[in-house]
């Protein structure tokens, strides 16, 4: 299932939407249980908001109603020089897999030789 259609289903709004896209743009490839672990600064990125207090807390804002929504589950907290990662669900507690292969590794353009 998409991640656009797990918002749809889960009723999020526009913020919260636009971070669980971007995450799963991320995190989805071949892994059998997607886990994102960009940090805030690319969460805000996503929101085109500041990298400040208030960009931070419209992140964590949008991860909280993620998780409240149960299509993110943190699966390690943060750490010194360690962002928090969370796992990607389809509200249903199952992982959240790609409708198509997005792994770079695995597209026919990333195995070509620059000079083709």
């Amino acid at each position: 299932m998409s991640a656009y259609a797990v918002a749809a289903r889960a009723g999020l709004d526009h913020a919260p939407t636009l971070v669980f896209v971007y995450m799963a743009a991320i995190a989805l490839d071949t892994d059998r249980r997607p886990v994102f672990y960009g940090g805030r600064d690319a969460l805000a990125g996503a929101l085109r908001a500041p990298l400040n207090s208030n960009g931070y807390r419209s992140v964590e804002r949008a991860v909280q109603t993620l998780t409240s929504k149960r299509v993110l589950e943190v699966a390690a907290t943060d750490a010194p020089g360690r962002n928090t990662r969370y796992w990607l669900c389809d509200g249903a507690g199952l992982p959240l897999s790609a409708d198509t292969r997005r792994s770079v590794v695995e597209t026919p353009d990333a195995q070509r030789r620059p000079e083709e």
